[in-house]
Parts: structure tokens; sequence; C-alpha cells
């Protein structure tokens, strides 16, 4: 018996399987990669961030029956839990926020190193990709956006294994802790960039709640991330993100967290399905992206990619 997850992703199917008396995940890719996301989590697997762990923050990668090889397809462990949050439910997130930074820490220093490598050169062409197809007035608004960055690049180095899509829907809250899934845009990129991301996605939950949006848990998430990583100290004596930063430069890295969030609203904005139902809350996004922008200070185009 075969129980599919998200039929209307028709890319990437995702369904749950008994095989052996044991539940496995199966995601079957239309357009090919599962090699390489096979490849990237057995690493993982592997390292400090998998089956060394008490208990395994990721689902184990499962090898494919001989009769099944033929397929691209993805296998795995079924991860029994709850989805952390939703785009209308944002659950017990706000209050798990330490736990949150510390499995993100475990990630970024597990020693992985995959293929994909996402600079901040990189991520502004995939935005300017992502202008091309949503076009009319949101392009216009993304590429001015877009245009701002590029005189602000930060600094690439050094770059670190990055989840790619960290937000609390791709968290399960299990009887053993947290558990990441879902590893298919999993980069080498900023340290920053996956903690930008996740404040990112708080932000436009805010915004699609009907609330104003609020950077106050995307500052704490940075505290608890930075702390984690050794980047400071004196963690109880500060109040400000503006603080933080020891372990790196603090301009620099207000610069880089500041970039990654404004990168973030963009591809929210032209991502999230519901976005493209809601225009005016998408231009909002895009207006708080640029304000980000806007605020950075300009620098020398960077060349790097």
């Amino acid at each position: 018996m075969e129980q599919v997850f998200n039929p209307t992703h028709p890319e990437r199917m995702v369904a749950r399987r008994r095989v052996d008396g044991r539940d496995v995940v199966v995601k079957r890719y239309a357009r090919g990669g599962a090699d390489e996301v096979r490849a990237a989590m057995e690493a993982l697997w592997a390292s400090p961030f998998g089956a060394s762990r008490p208990s395994p923050a990721m689902p184990e990668p499962v090898g494919r029956p001989v009769a099944e090889a033929s397929r691209d397809e993805l296998w795995m462990s079924f991860v029994a839990g709850r989805q952390m949050a939703t785009r209308t439910d944002l659950g017990d997130t706000l209050s798990r926020l330490d736990d949150v930074a510390r499995l993100l820490a475990d990630l970024n220093r597990s020693g992985v190193v995959v293929p994909r490598r996402r600079t901040a050169a990189r991520l502004l062409l995939s935005l300017r990709r992502k202008r091309d197809a949503v076009g009319g007035r949101l392009a216009a608004h993304v590429e001015s956006v877009v245009a701002r960055l590029e005189l602000s690049m930060p600094q690439d180095d050094p770059l670190v294994v990055n989840h790619g899509d960290f937000s609390p829907r791709n968290l399960i809250v299990s009887g053993h802790g947290l558990v990441l899934i879902d590893f298919d845009r999993l980069q080498m990129a900023d340290p920053v960039h996956d903690v930008a991301y996740f404040g990112a996605w708080l932000w436009a939950t805010d915004r699609v709640l009907g609330r104003d949006g609020s950077w106050r848990p995307g500052d704490e998430l940075a505290r608890e991330h930075a702390a984690e990583l050794g980047e400071l100290d004196g963690l109880d004596e500060l109040d400000e993100l503006d603080e933080l930063e020891a372990g790196r430069d603090d301009d620099e890295r207000r610069h880089a967290l500041a970039f990654h969030r404004s990168v973030g609203l963009v591809r929210i904005a032209t991502s999230w399905t519901w976005m493209r139902d809601h225009p005016d809350v998408a231009a909002g996004v895009l207006d708080e992206a640029q304000r980000l922008a806007s605020a950075l200070p300009a620098l020398h185009p960077r060349a790097s990619a």
C-alpha cells in the first residue's frame, strides 16, 4: 500500500510505503536529480549530523531494491512526528528557536561539502530567473531589488553546508527532537544564509496571516545561532542584534544577514504559490526586501560566482 503525500507537486512526488516491515518515504524526480540528493544525504548521514548522533537529525537514506534501481527515486526512512509549522499556523516554532539554532549549527559544522555553491552572485542570478518567470509589475520590482543588492554583495568566504530551504515546514518535531527533511536544495553558502531565510519565512508568514511582519524571531534565531557557532561571548548581556558578532567582523555579519534576508524575501514573493494569488501581499514583501537592500552600504560589485 502506498500513501501519496503531495499529489499537487508533479515534479517531486512523495509517497510512503511499507517495505519489509519498515516505513519508507519514496520521492520521485520527474526531471532528474535523485542521485545528487542521495549522495548529499549519504554524506550527511555519515557525518556528525547523522547516524553518529544519539538521535539523528535527518532521515536515513535507504538503498533502493534492485527492481527499482532504474527509476529516478530517492528512498529514505519515514520520520514519525508533526510538522513544526505551516503557513497558517506557526505552532510552537517561536518557543523552540534555541533548538532550531542548535540543529542548524550542527548542520553548518558537519564538515560536509556538496557540489552546489550559492555565492552572493549566484543567488542574484537565481533571483533574476525568478524575475523572468513572474513577469509584469512584480518583475520590475524584483529587478529593482536585485540591482541594489548587486552593489552590496557580501564576502563569500567561508562557505558552509546549508539546507537551502530552511523553514519550519521542513522541520519535524519527533519524539526524539527536531528532524530536518527535504534536502533537495542542499548547498554551500554563507553561514547566515539559512538563518536569514528562516527569519524571512517567519516575517512573510506574518503578512500572510494579516499581521505586520516582525524580525524579532529572526533576530533571536540569529543570536542563538551565532552563540552555537561560538561567534560571540556574553550573550546574556546583549539586547540588540547590532551588538552580536564577535567571530566574524560585526559589520560584515550584519551586512550578510540583511543581504540574505532580502534575497529570501524576493524568493518568497516570487515562489510561494499563495503569493501568486495575492499580488498585493507579494508587492509588500518586495517592499521590505527593497528596504533591507537600500539600507546596505554600497560596495564595489564582487564578481565571485
